[in-house]
């Protein structure tokens, strides 16, 4: 008997897509390789429940919306995914996968309008486009991409002018970070680009949607960490105190910040935040850290944007990085850089 794991299907509106707005049910699988700064579905990386497809049906069924979207994660990377979508093409109105764009989809069921989401490079998962897939965008399916600075807006721009996609396209500022209207601004100012300004209109859905007011609140989740180590810093004058050898006891706040997820309650488990943080501060702890690549000059400042490049890939949602080298002095990373104006 065919299984899928399900994180949980609910009833809302489109909230990015050409077709936002419309009531929409939607199936959210668990699992995702891709670790995108910004993602607002972290809950959604690990468990679920194995459903079958009459079970999955059942619950659709229950909202009596024709429409139907499966999302994640990354609904392709279950394997069964594609018998899914072509199942339910054949039951209901209308069916749409959102993708990341990692995984192929030339075979799927034609019916199937896929919306692509090419991964920009502030998503820090640029590498995971397969730049195939848009050969096989058809009538039906929509390029979307989420962009959280110029750089990504100029990138975005580069490739629209190298593949020139025929499906609709879209440009979704990152939600918190970038500002719908300065996104727009930049549109219009560069001649345009084909595309389509949209924002997360789903994350303020209320009404008869089934999303718990909970899912529309943005969250930061903090956990604090220590260890001890000792340095000096090279580049000081001879007679400043901290040239000469000397050890403190660190104190580093990790921050994670998205939406609460509707059927967790949470943000993320506290004990993946841990489990991913822990092995970078295992690295650091009763070490001279002048001895560790790319902390020559271990400043709390370098230490902090260290931290920070450890774990970008591997936890989503990463917000800052706090450093106390004593109870009065320390410094706060949030991935900013003079070069992603």
């Amino acid at each position: 008997m065919t299984t899928l794991r399900i994180v949980e299907i609910y009833r809302s509106i489109q909230g990015e897509s050409t077709r936002a707005g419309l009531p929409c049910t939607f199936v959210r699988l668990a699992g995702c390789p891709l670790r995108c700064r910004w993602c607002d579905t972290v809950y959604s990386f690990k468990g679920g429940e194995e459903l079958t497809f009459d079970s999955i049906f059942q619950q659709i069924d229950d909202y009596g919306i024709g429409l139907i979207e499966v999302t994640g994660g990354e609904p392709l990377a279950q394997p069964k995914t594609p018998q899914l979508l072509q199942a339910l093409c054949d039951r209901y109105d209308e069916v749409l996968l959102e993708t990341s764009g990692s995984f192929p989809v030339a075979d799927l069921d034609p019916r199937v309008g896929v919306i692509m989401d090419l991964k920009a490079p502030g998503s820090g998962e640029e590498s995971r486009n397969l730049w195939s897939n848009l050969e096989h965008l058809k009538d039906g399916d929509e390029l979307k991409i989420v962009i959280a600075d110029r750089t990504d807006y100029q990138w975005a721009k580069a490739v629209i002018e190298e593949h020139c996609p025929e499906v609709p396209i879209l440009f979704s500022p990152v939600f918190g970070e970038l500002e719908p209207a300065e996104l727009s601004d930049w549109i219009l100012s560069t001649g345009g680009s084909n595309a389509t300004t949209t924002t997360q209109i789903h994350l303020g859905a209320g009404g008869s949607t089934n999303m718990n007011a909970s899912r529309n609140e943005i969250v930061e989740l903090n956990h604090r960490f220590s260890f001890e180590s000792a340095h000096h810093l090279p580049h000081v004058p001879e007679d400043h105190k901290c040239r000469r050898l000397h050890g403190h006891s660190f104190q580093v706040e990790v921050s994670v910040k998205g939406p609460v997820g509707e059927s967790s309650g949470w943000v993320m488990d506290f004990a993946d935040l841990k489990a991913a943080v822990r092995p970078v501060i295992d690295t650091l702890d009763h070490r001279y850290l002048n001895e560790i690549d790319g902390l020559e000059n271990p400043t709390s400042e370098h230490i902090a944007i260290w931290i920070w490049h450890q774990l970008i890939s591997d936890l989503p949602g990463l917000n800052c990085i706090s450093v106390d080298e004593t109870c009065n002095n320390g410094c706060t990373y949030r991935g900013d850089s003079l070069d992603r104006s």
